[in-house]
């Protein structure tokens, strides 16, 4: 029996009235003498039990006044609790600290359920790592206001930094979805200022303040078809499908893999295995192909083969010819 059912049953066997012998705790738990008093210590003095002993009778009842106490409907067993933090510890290391703020009072609260048990956060932060090359530092202070505008339905005053013009504009945006997209923060909303749906990188929001009026909704789909290519391969609109093949060492990788929920596979004589693909943004499925190198080989669209030749011959062009 785990411990928090153990809980429950001392408690409802206190519930029943009287004294309760302390065999009888011993028996209906199949546990030790010593943790079963480690157990009656803990509902004394984490949640306040009303527990005291007979000596008289060797047994255990609530006390007269506290015949109304209940236990926390909320349990959970060891296990689930340190799937909870670490859990917890994935999403402060995806968040890169962003969310460790709004969750460090659930993190104490559940470190406090564990008790003796308690594996440390601090050792299971050291056993589960998330790496994340290329991500982007983001400012809490634009993180917690438009989440709080996400969830609350309000619009929000942003200053905003577009990367790709260098530009800094004002506007109110109404949020619509936060989107963790290779390692970085994206905000799906509804921008008010040209009048449609836009994505907007969190970390160039530069200052975001929360107003009075009521988000104006976009549908789901509506905001996948109009943004569904903002996010590269996954995107929703305009999909083109592309052909790869790959070396027989690479595919014993890529048959495990997921580029694409619509993708199909086909495993040739060779061991060289074919995937077939949709995209939206050729240029990142470029990049995705660039970094396997010789491993892999575009066989279609004859366009998306062409433009990585291209990048190919210049990548070549700025090392120069090989030494020797």
């Amino acid at each position: 029996m785990e411990r928090g059912e153990r809980f429950h049953e001392i408690h409802r066997l206190l519930k029943t009235g009287g004294c309760v012998p302390t065999q009888r705790f011993l028996d209906q738990l199949e546990v030790s003498r010593a943790t079963f008093m480690r157990d009656i210590e803990y509902l004394r003095d984490r949640h306040r039990a009303p527990i005291e002993y007979d000596k008289a009778e060797n047994g255990y009842r609530y006390t007269a006044d506290g015949a109304g106490f209940e236990l926390p409907g909320l349990w959970f067993s060891a296990e689930e609790l340190h799937a909870l933090l670490t859990m917890h510890s994935l999403l402060e290391q995806m968040g890169s600290g962003l969310l460790a703020e709004s969750v460090a009072a659930l993190r104490g609260k559940l470190e406090q359920l564990l008790g003796d048990s308690s594996t440390a956060f601090a050792e299971l932060r050291k056993r589960v790592r998330i790496l994340t090359p290329g991500q982007r530092i983001a400012s809490n202070e634009a993180f917690a206001p438009i989440a709080r505008a996400l969830v609350e339905r309000r619009q929000a005053q942003v200053r905003y930094w577009a990367r790709s013009t260098d530009e800094t504009t004002e506007r109110a945006i109404s949020p619509q979805r936060l989107i963790h997209y290779r390692g970085n923060w994206y905000v799906d909303a509804w921008c008010h200022l040209r009048g449609g749906p836009r994505s907007f990188a969190v970390d160039g929001l530069r200052e975001v303040r929360l107003l009075d009026s009521p988000c104006h909704e976009v549908g789901e789909k509506a905001l996948n078809a109009a943004l569904g290519s903002s996010y590269g391969i996954f995107g929703a609109k305009e999909r083109r499908w592309a052909e790869l093949r790959f070396s027989v060492e690479r595919s014993r990788w890529v048959r495990d893999e997921i580029w694409h929920p619509e993708q199909s596979l086909k495993l040739g004589k060779d061991g060289r295995l074919s995937l077939r693909v949709p995209y939206s943004s050729a240029v990142e499925l470029q990049m995705e192909i660039l970094k396997l190198g010789a491993d892999v080989e575009v066989l279609n669209p004859p366009e998306l083969r062409q433009a990585v030749i291209a990048a190919a011959q210049a990548l070549l062009r700025q090392y120069g010819p090989a030494a020797g």
